[in-house]
């Protein structure tokens, strides 16, 4: 068992509160995926109807995204990321279990659909995540949500690189949980998550295909989001190919 599964285990026997996982739609599904507030209607959200459905908005300059809105499908309005996860502990409190969407509206057209849920998803659309970290919103939630624990907290109990030693004295850790995480601790976990997600999709000819346009591009956007189109992925997947290749 590598050190990361040590980690998390001892973690998870340690602090878990809620047994959600985090699911991302695979890549021959995303794809083709319209806003589920529209279109509620598409089989793999009626296969894992979401209790609540959060929208982002965001705006994409070739340089760097940034997160212009946070909203939810139902009349709830959330204060902060604090209040939504404590409606989605509320929500397993009341019903035993649950499911929440992510999904990002952005001005690329490209798309990604993030499931939390309690429940074992249809391995036809779903591809597991949670082995990896992110700070992303929709991977702060799902820890926020499986530990019970605040926004500032999921940066120790991630592994990430600000402590935060209040939360350590309040809840007697003497010591970060696991190292600070570089990019090789969840090496193998990350590569199964990928091999998952872009399911059917030939990744030998693509790599290929990207390494030339990185050598050879002047404008190695416009040739990227070519290669994209080519083999039906979304542009914002090209940190999963990077990993992938630079794995091998």
């Amino acid at each position: 068992m590598s050190s990361f599964s040590n980690w998390k285990n001892s973690l998870d026997e340690k602090y878990m509160k809620y047994n959600v996982c985090l699911y991302q739609l695979k890549a021959k599904y995303e794809i083709n995926i319209k806003n589920p507030r529209l279109f509620p209607n598409q089989e793999f959200i009626l296969k894992a109807k979401p209790n609540l459905i959060i929208n982002y908005i965001y705006n994409y300059d070739e340089k760097e995204m940034k997160l212009l809105e946070l909203d939810s499908t139902l009349s709830t309005h959330f204060r902060d990321i604090d209040d939504l996860k404590e409606n989605i502990v509320s929500l397993i409190k009341t019903d035993g279990n649950v499911r929440v969407s992510f999904f990002t509206k952005r001005n690329d057209n490209n798309p990604y659909y993030y499931l939390l849920s309690t429940y074992d998803e249809d391995k036809k659309y779903y591809a597991e995540c949670d082995k990896y970290m992110y700070d992303d919103i929709e991977n702060m939630i799902y820890y926020m949500v499986r530990y019970d624990i605040d926004k500032k907290a999921t940066y120790i109990l991630s592994g990430m690189s600000n402590m935060d030693i209040d939360h350590m004295k309040k809840n007697n850790i003497i010591y970060p949980p696991c190292p600070y995480l570089d990019d090789s601790v969840n090496k193998d976990e990350f590569l199964k998550f990928c091999k998952e997600y872009f399911e059917d999709i030939n990744l030998f000819d693509m790599f290929e295909d990207i390494n030339k346009a990185e050598n050879e591009s002047e404008n190695i956007y416009k040739e990227l989001d070519k290669i994209y189109k080519k083999y039906s992925v979304s542009s914002h997947v090209f940190s999963y190919f990077k990993f992938m290749r630079d794995s091998e």
